[in-house]
């Protein structure tokens, strides 16, 4: 029997079903944020990032109201100094994991509109190359702080 549309209604169903079960899905684990010195203009990210699905995904950008932009940095050795570099991804593998981590990947937090504050949450949205937007909490803490203070 055809839909309204003129596709088989059991074909439109199992279209979606389809679409449904390759979408990746994308778990964010601990996410936090760098607290700051006030007259510090950056801030940076960290959180890991579970591909829960069976398709490969990428995040490919982020945002926050909390700063000019965000941009996706990379650690990396230039003539025997470590430098940040930008990259346009972070690559999520089927089933994997990556870890956004001080020292390593993570989000570089520009032009900082006011100083963080550790008492208010950084709002971030995490764009994925297929995976639906997040938009997550991140809590701020001062990584100097002892473990649970």
């Amino acid at each position: 029997m055809n839909s309204s549309k003129g596709l088989p209604y059991g074909l439109c169903l199992g279209l979606s079903l389809f679409a449904g079960a390759v979408l990746a899905e994308i778990k964010v684990v601990e996410p936090w944020a760098r607290l700051q010195p006030p007259s510090s203009p950056m801030s940076a990210a960290f959180m890991v990032l579970e591909n829960t699905g069976g398709e490969a995904d990428a995040l490919i950008a982020a945002s926050c109201d909390c700063a000019q932009s965000v941009e996706l940095h990379v650690m990396a050795e230039a003539d025997g100094k470590m430098t940040m570099q930008q990259v346009q991804r972070f690559d999520l593998p089927a089933g994997g994991r990556f870890e956004l981590r001080s020292g390593g990947p993570h989000l570089m937090l520009i032009g900082l509109n006011a100083p963080l504050d550790s008492t208010q949450p950084v709002h971030l949205k995490l764009r994925f190359e297929h995976a639906p937007e997040q938009t997550i909490d991140v809590p701020v803490r001062d990584p100097r702080a002892a473990p649970g203070s």
